[in-house]
């Protein structure tokens, strides 16, 4: 770069003790060196490596690396679990909100149905806990239950819900939802069966295409 190895080695001898006493970067880190002095700014969407040597660093080129994207939120839902999540283009992590039930059994602990005798065609019966005519019904109150706690801890937000669940557990929070900026289409499929990068990945390219749109 037209440096001599006396002019490179002043420039690079303050990053041999800052480098090692720098706190980790998130994604990149951009370091500006001169004779005698240094800096860093830490730069969560780099991608590239490049060097550049002149009398002034050239920081445009480095804003587009600045943004992490708009904020939105991840509702992971199933029978099993509700889990919310934070999140943006490069980071996602949980959301603590008050009141929210964990499960559907979390959020009907209050209810206990004796067995009741289901007939089949054959004439044949067995015992059942209530019946599939109340499972729907019991959906619709955890569901509700899961809408009314997120409508407290999201009250005043505008950022984007993504909702991540099986199809008719999905669609059917969505359709009952009060929360104004949730995403009308859902992520389908069982949250509880993939990791957290796996529903970072899948619910940021909804908000990508929301945002996009």
């Amino acid at each position: 770069h037209g440096q001599s190895a006396a002019q490179a080695a002043a420039i690079l001898a303050p990053l041999n003790e800052a480098i090692p006493a720098a706190p980790a970067a998130g994604h990149g880190v951009a370091w500006f060196a001169a004779p005698g002095h240094s800096a860093h700014v830490a730069l969560p969407g780099l991608t590239e490596v490049a060097i550049e040597i002149g009398s002034a660093p050239d920081t445009l080129r480095l804003l587009p690396h600045l943004s992490v994207g708009p904020d939105y939120f991840v509702l992971a839902i199933s029978q099993n679990h509700a889990r919310v999540f934070r999140a943006n283009r490069l980071s996602i992590e949980p959301f603590e909100v008050k009141d929210l039930p964990k499960s559907l059994e979390d959020a009907l602990w209050y209810v206990h149905r004796e067995p009741t005798m289901e007939r089949h065609g054959s004439g044949a019966g067995h015992m059942s806990g209530g019946g599939q005519q109340y499972h729907k019904n019991d959906i619709h109150q955890y569901l509700h239950q899961v809408d009314k706690a997120l409508g407290v801890a999201l009250a005043g937000s505008h950022a984007p819900l993504v909702v991540m669940g099986v199809g008719y557990e999905a669609s059917m929070f969505i359709n009952e939802s009060h929360y104004r900026h949730v995403v009308h289409t859902p992520v389908s499929g069982n949250p509880d069966q993939v990791d957290l990068l796996t529903i970072h990945a899948r619910t940021d390219r909804k908000s990508t295409r929301l945002n996009s749109s």
